[in-house]
């Protein structure tokens, strides 16, 4: 899935907030590898922090009830 682009500052996201963490994060590491290599595994340690607490709660969490008719 592709979001929209982003071409004036007022756009936002159609990014699920959960993810807006990631991605920002995940952003900031790879223009690391470009102005500030040091700073890089400290970012993308974080990203990958932030990735993964995104994948938790973007699960669908709907009320279901299973049963078994006989």
């Amino acid at each position: 899935m592709r979001f929209e682009e982003f071409s004036a500052l007022q756009n936002t996201s159609d990014a699920p907030f959960q993810w807006q963490e990631a991605i920002v994060s995940g952003l900031a590491a790879r223009l690391a590898l470009k102005y500030n290599v040091e700073k890089y595994q400290l970012l993308e340690a974080l990203a990958g922090r932030a990735y993964q607490r995104a994948r938790v709660e973007d699960r669908n969490r709907g009320d279901v009830v299973l049963t078994i008719s006989r």
